[in-house]
């Protein structure tokens, strides 16, 4: 760890997670995105979400239908550069579900504190009955994802 690093970015084959990296050594980890073009959700180790309303989902459940029954889709700011134009968005709870023809490609959680309101998605492993809240101790991580290919620490402002 770089002594002026504050931010550390856990990374596995379609998995990066990132988060403050505290002066003690523990990372909150408050983002995570779950599937890339070359790693689809679909081929990533299996989890599971409950969503605000105590609802538990599995990873091999996030179909179209159903996420478009519980989520609003959004129209990306620009084009998606990465999976192209052609996907449809959904968020929902401070997660939101990238999906391809129907297809769930991509999954995204985050941590977000407002001035009225805080977004703390739970996530687990696919038949954990306790979820972790977010943001992520590198150990709640690794329990659900397994050891990275590689960290980065870097510095932000």
């Amino acid at each position: 760890m770089n002594a002026q690093s504050n931010y550390r970015t856990y990374i596995k084959a379609g998995i990066t997670a990132g988060g403050s990296l505290l002066k003690n050594g523990e990372v909150k980890y408050s983002s995570i995105i779950i599937g890339k073009p070359e790693y689809p959700l679909d081929k990533q180790p299996k989890f599971s979400i409950r969503l605000a309303d105590g609802l538990v989902l599995k990873s091999t459940e996030f179909n179209y239908e159903k996420i478009r029954k519980y989520a609003k889709e959004v129209k990306p700011f620009k084009a998606n550069t990465e999976w192209g134009a052609e996907i449809k968005e959904f968020t929902i709870d401070g997660m939101c579900f990238v999906f391809l023809k129907e297809r769930c490609v991509s999954f995204r959680a985050n941590f977000v504190q407002l001035p009225d309101r805080t977004y703390s998605p739970e996530i687990g492993l696919e038949n954990q009955k306790e979820l972790y809240k977010m943001p992520l101790n590198e150990i709640q991580l690794e329990d659900i994802f397994g050891k990275p290919d590689r960290f980065e620490d870097k510095t932000v402002l």
